[in-house]
């Protein structure tokens, strides 16, 4: 059988796609079975940290003779038909954009716009350039407050030290929660089996969390709430807490459940105390209440209680005002 020639791109395209493979990384895929075929991830980037912009797929076939003669073929659609193609750029909390038939045309319109005329040069660049400035300025929407601070504290870097995880922490109770996130890990099996409360368990038990995700790290919080993971031993040791502990006004109420790890403190406060003094975001309870037992804080603006692990304000001038972090984050209107 006589073998089918294979169609190569030219030195001019072949030299394109490195350069655009070294600016793109791996938001470029190409085609090893059909040459100069190529899909791009098309996300500009935004100043605004609360805007959230729409991504596209950039699919383009380069004729044999571009560029000397023939135009790139290019055509735009959702990220969501090619996703398979670019795994790290994972779905919004809405889906990925999904163009109407009128954006696309526009989009089209503005991508042709920026390859038309060019032949005998490599436009393909200048054509993702085009698409991230159609897609900033006719894709982009602002993300609620509560979405913005999500997104921050999940981009959020956790050091060894923001996890706050002391020695009455590392137990047997640590490791049957820490099993509910990492069910069958031999490294918690193993930790089981080491006599209890030593610093060989303590050291085992440490390592484990440090190396939880932050997502595995928000479910062992959510699961404490939920299923009270780290509510205290026996009723004996709680009923000793409640006895010895002074009663705390309703702005840092106790509860009878033992602290959970700490998320990520709250970004910095968008409002000031009623006495306009500024806020300190905290994921801990204050010092200003470490005599009083731990637990709920109270919301000095909406009234509603919340937990300190969870994240909060707090007043070091007045020593006795905190609000939420809904509250918290936003403007005093």
């Amino acid at each position: 059988a006589r073998s089918r020639a294979v169609r190569m791109p030219s030195e001019e395209a072949t030299d394109e796609l490195v350069a655009l493979s070294s600016i793109l990384g791996p938001d470029l895929w190409v085609d090893s079975e059909s040459a100069g075929r190529i899909v791009i991830a098309v996300t500009p980037e935004v100043v605004d940290d609360k805007e959230v912009v729409g991504a596209i797929a950039m699919e383009v076939s380069l004729p044999s003779s571009y560029p000397s003669s023939a135009a790139p073929i290019i055509t735009c659609s959702s990220l969501a038909q090619h996703a398979d193609l670019f795994e790290h750029r994972s779905a919004p909390k809405g889906g990925f954009f999904a163009p109407s038939a009128e954006q696309a045309k526009a989009l089209a319109a503005s991508v042709a716009a920026a390859v038309d005329g060019g032949h005998g040069d490599v436009v393909v660049f200048d054509a993702v350039a085009a698409a991230r400035e159609w897609l900033a300025t006719n894709a982009a929407s602002k993300a609620s407050d509560a979405d913005d601070i999500c997104a921050r504290l999940a981009d959020a870097e956790v050091s060894e030290d923001d996890l706050e995880l002391d020695e009455s922490d590392m137990d047997e109770e640590l490791i049957e929660a820490l099993l509910e996130v990492l069910p069958g890990d031999k490294r918690l099996q193993a930790a089981a089996r080491l006599p209890s409360g030593s610093a060989r368990q303590r050291e085992a038990i440490k390592a484990v969390w440090l190396s939880l995700t932050p997502q595995q790290r928000r479910q062992m919080v959510a699961d404490s709430d939920s299923d009270g993971d780290f509510e205290d031993l026996d009723e004996e040791s709680e009923e000793s807490e409640e006895e010895h502990a002074p009663v705390k006004r309703s702005s840092g109420g106790g509860g009878g459940k033992r602290k959970a790890p700490s998320l990520m403190p709250p970004p910095p406060a968008q409002r000031a105390c009623h006495r306009g003094h500024r806020l300190t975001p905290v994921n801990s309870q204050p010092r200003d209440y470490r005599h009083l037992a731990a637990g709920m804080g109270h919301c000095d603006l909406c009234g509603i209680d919340f937990e300190y692990t969870r994240g909060g304000y707090h007043c070091d001038a007045c020593r006795d005002w905190d609000c939420c972090v809904a509250c918290g984050s936003q403007g005093a209107s």
